[in-house]
């Protein structure tokens, strides 16, 4: 894995990700939102006053916290350039701040946070369950959304796709992910799996796949091989 570097470029070659922004390209933009969708709607039954958003990239997702009332958001990412983006545009609410510094250096200073969000960032990790673990000492709620492991088609892509390459994108099953969890004191409380609109996807038959989405959310079985997003809620157990 490459870590931050292909990040960093991403963001020196198009001003931001390429996948956040009113410049994205429809299916990015559609995918986006019912991703942003299903993690608020699972943390939504929840009170917190703090959260840190792991991984937060350019700040585009950490900025969306912002419709939580009363809640202070702290976004952390090692590339850097990416943060620089996101203090550029967000730095100046009040209830929002960014860092580069690495997770264990939040630990080292007794930070600790209502709620760790992890949107998208374990399938980019050389060591997934270390980041868990280091995000374990920092809450007792992970909320985490990742690529459906089960997905064929995701797994396909994966080996294909240059920008997946690149990337260093993999995805992992649900069994896996709740693995890496009880590893750290933590069980699954929630679980949901939804998103057909791939990010880069011809815009004409986005349509067709939001209604097939429908379709699919009735029949369980079918959807778990075919939906490409799955989001995990987790508590540490007392």
């Amino acid at each position: 894995m490459q870590g931050h570097i292909p990040f960093n470029k991403d963001v020196e070659t198009n001003g931001r990700y390429i996948y956040t922004g009113n410049d994205a390209r429809k299916s990015s933009i559609v995918a986006n939102k019912l991703q942003t969708d299903m993690l608020h709607r699972e943390i939504s039954g929840y009170e917190f006053s703090s959260i840190l958003d792991v991984g937060c990239g350019d700040g585009t997702y950490t900025a969306e916290f912002l419709r939580f009332k009363d809640i202070k958001i702290l976004g952390l990412d090692p590339a850097v350039k990416a943060i620089t983006f996101a203090l550029n545009n967000w730095g100046h609410q009040d209830r929002l701040s960014f860092t580069s510094l690495p997770m264990a250096s939040l630990i080292e200073n007794g930070e600790f946070f209502d709620l760790v969000v992890l949107r998208g960032v374990l399938h980019h990790c050389e060591n997934p369950q270390q980041v868990l673990h280091e995000a374990s000492c920092l809450s007792n709620t992970i909320v985490i959304l990742e690529p459906n492991g089960w997905n064929p088609i995701l797994k396909i892509i994966e080996k294909v796709s240059p920008y997946h390459r690149a990337h260093s994108e993999k995805s992992f099953t649900r069994k896996k992910i709740t693995s890496w969890l009880k590893t750290c004191g933590f069980e699954v409380e929630f679980f949901s799996l939804g998103v057909l609109v791939p990010f880069f996807f011809p815009s004409i038959l986005i349509p067709l796949m939001l209604k097939a989405e429908l379709i699919l959310h009735k029949v369980p079985k079918l959807g778990k091989f075919l939906f490409g997003t799955q989001v995990l809620l987790a508590k540490k157990v007392k």
